[in-house]
């Protein structure tokens, strides 16, 4: 998409032979905008989409206001038997101003690259566009499943060492997304749900839902990767070998050494392991949502874990049931438990918590491709 009012509409674009899979779907690096991506079946191992990646030809130039709404992006599975290797199901290294909206990503394993579903940075490819960032993506209503990773923010990377950096990434926000089967083992070495890196500054995670992350929730570069203020608020997620952060460093030290000043609100981090001290549901049994018609705002206060504040931050404690019976557990410390919620009920309330968002959405915001997308 090297152009300018570009779309590509209720297509069918799959990969006929394993010799041709290796091509990536949609992409475009020398572009200005707007462009469209709606309502397609995009098939690919390597990016099923993709902006950046080559230097621009006309200095300053970002490609700009895209939209990517309702599309299926899949890699067919015997390639993954044939050797074939997988790249990033979506990608952004040079892009402002994009919606990703109502899209399913999924079937990304460990080969060609580290099998992250979702990638988004800024990058000088070719060391010219010192210019390129990311900024302003709002990635929303979105399901990613079957990969080895979920989502990973990079604020800034060159195509060669001693090339220079390019700005930072900045302003990225991921609002009500479903990430399912994430880390399993048919994907490949991986189980980490989000990585957020090397400087990138105002990221917003809100309303994620994760079934399945084993390796970790949110993880920076290393203990003196800053990247300023984080929102993490309404997420419920699995704690399984490691949360938020690792090691001695999980936690509330974390989230205040990386990723400060943040807002860490409202949180439930349900406990698939026994060996932890964090303050977390146990199982997925104790997540539960308000019934009635307002069954979809999950966390509303009362029915969900209650909040204190610790460290500059909020961080979640267990309910009042579960607190009524914590005094044989010093500080309310889940014990660990499997997960006792079926997959299919999970779907089904994240299904209910989906419509409930896009109806509140479509009534109150009304998204203009060309500004900068702050939905509510």
């Amino acid at each position: 998409m090297n152009g300018v009012r570009l779309a590509v509409v209720d297509s069918y674009l799959e990969t006929s032979t394993t010799r041709t899979a290796t091509r990536r779907r949609i992409g475009g690096w020398n572009g200005a905008g707007p462009f469209k991506i709606v309502n397609n079946f995009l098939e690919a191992a390597s990016e099923n989409i993709l902006f950046g990646g080559g230097d621009p030809a006309v200095d300053g130039l970002v490609p700009s206001d895209i939209e990517i709404r309702r599309n299926l992006s899949t890699k067919r599975l015997s390639w993954k038997d044939a050797g074939v290797a997988a790249k990033n199901a979506f990608e952004l290294k040079n892009a402002r101003r994009v919606l990703v909206d109502g899209n399913t990503f999924e079937h990304v394993w460990t080969s060609g690259q580290n099998g992250t579903a979702i990638v988004l940075k800024s990058a000088n490819q070719d060391g010219r566009c010192t210019w390129c960032v990311t900024e302003y993506v709002t990635f929303s209503n979105n399901v990613v499943r079957d990969a080895a990773s979920g989502l990973a923010i990079n604020a800034a990377e060159a195509g060669a060492k001693g090339l220079p950096l390019p700005k930072r990434a900045n302003h990225i926000r991921v609002v009500n997304v479903l990430f399912q089967n994430i880390g399993a083992a048919d994907w490949g070495k991986g189980g980490k749900l989000l990585r957020v890196t090397n400087g990138v500054s105002d990221v917003e995670i809100v309303h994620v839902t994760s079934t399945s992350n084993p390796n970790g929730i949110l993880d920076p570069q290393n203990t003196g990767d800053l990247n300023p203020n984080l929102v993490f608020k309404n997420n419920i997620v699995e704690r399984k070998l490691y949360g938020i952060g690792a090691g001695g460093n999980e936690g509330i030290t974390t989230i205040t050494k990386n990723f400060a000043p943040f807002i860490y609100n409202q949180n439930v981090l349900v406990n698939t392991s026994s060996a932890t001290d964090q303050s977390i549901a146990d199982g997925f049994a104790e997540v539960a949502l308000p019934a009635g018609d307002d069954g979809g705002r999950r966390l509303e206060r009362g029915r969900l874990p209650e909040r204190h504040v610790q460290a500059g931050g909020v961080e979640p404690v267990l309910s009042r049931r579960r607190r009524r019976a914590g005094s044989r557990r010093e500080h309310g410390y889940a014990a660990g438990g499997p997960a006792r919620t079926s997959q299919q009920q999970l779907q089904s309330l994240a299904r209910k918590n989906r419509r409930v968002v896009l109806e509140r959405t479509r009534r109150r915001v009304q998204v203009t491709i060309g500004a900068q997308h702050n939905l509510i």
